[in-house]
Order: structure tokens, then sequence, then C-alpha cells
């Protein structure tokens, strides 16, 4: 399995906990990154990662999600393939960050492109991108169903 997770994932973890839903949502990434580690699957990042890791204000914070971005076992490299994917994303309505997180994604050949952003799911499932976009509870929930997915159309 190749996931990519999004800088709000990775802050997840580190953000106010008191709400339930990102309680839930911060356990779910720690458990994906986990199980992900454990079955040898790859954790795709790219430099995108880094400049918004790099953005977060807070400096314990930005160390923290720095730390646990180590988990990267692949990283997507800038490319004019992926500036053009980016903007042509940018087109169809993703903020600049977002379209190159899916570009890394797609280019990098992700299986799952994991955020907690609503926004962003709304819009990908609406446009029918090359990764399927979702919430770490969302995958968290049947990720079996996936894995069969993935092998069905590789098989």
């Amino acid at each position: 399995m190749r996931l990519y997770l999004d800088c709000c994932c990775y802050n997840r973890p580190f953000d106010e906990l008191s709400q339930e839903r990102v309680r839930l949502e911060s356990d779910a990434v720690l458990a994906i990154i986990t199980r992900s580690l454990l079955n040898g699957d790859t954790i795709l990042g790219s430099g995108t990662l880094g400049l918004e890791i790099a953005a977060i204000r807070n400096p314990e914070k930005r160390a923290k999600v720095a730390d646990l971005c180590q988990v990267v076992t692949e990283r997507i490299a800038h490319s004019d393939s992926l500036e053009l994917r980016a903007k042509q994303l940018q087109l169809e309505g993703l903020h600049v960050m977002d379209s190159f997180h899916i570009a890394s994604a797609e280019i990098g050949q992700a299986d799952i492109f994991l955020t907690v952003d609503d926004r962003l799911i709304k819009l990908c499932r609406k446009k029918q991108f090359a990764v399927r976009v979702m919430n770490p509870l969302e995958y968290m929930m049947n990720p079996l169903e996936y894995i069969e997915e993935v092998l069905e159309y590789e098989g």
C-alpha cells in the first residue's frame, strides 16, 4: 500500500485534542502510521510537506511535526511534471499547497491520500483525481476494502 498523508495529518496529533473528532483523527493518524510501518507500506512525502512544516509558527509544535514526518519512506522530488500537474489542479479549484500535495501523491502513485480537510475531500471527490482522497477515520473503518480494491486494480 502506498499512502500520502498531507501536512494536516502530521499536525493532528499535536492539535488541541479536547474535541472528540480531533482526538479520534489523531488516534487514527498514529494508528495508520504504525500499521503502515509494521506492514512495510510506503509512506510518501514531498518538498511541499517540508515547506508547510517549516511554516508552523510554534517552534515546539514544528519540531514535533517534523519528528513525526520522519516516518516518510519515499520522497517525491520536485519536477516539471509535478509543477504542471499542480497548476492543472489549481485550475480545478485546489489551493496551491493542496495542489502540490495531490500532484505529489499522483506522481508517487499513492493508493490513498489522507487529509483531515473536509473541503479538500469534498472537492477531490467531485473531480475524481487519480488518487483516492479520504479522512484517516474513514480509512481506518475498513482499510481491507481499499487494499482489496488496489490488489484487484493491479491484478
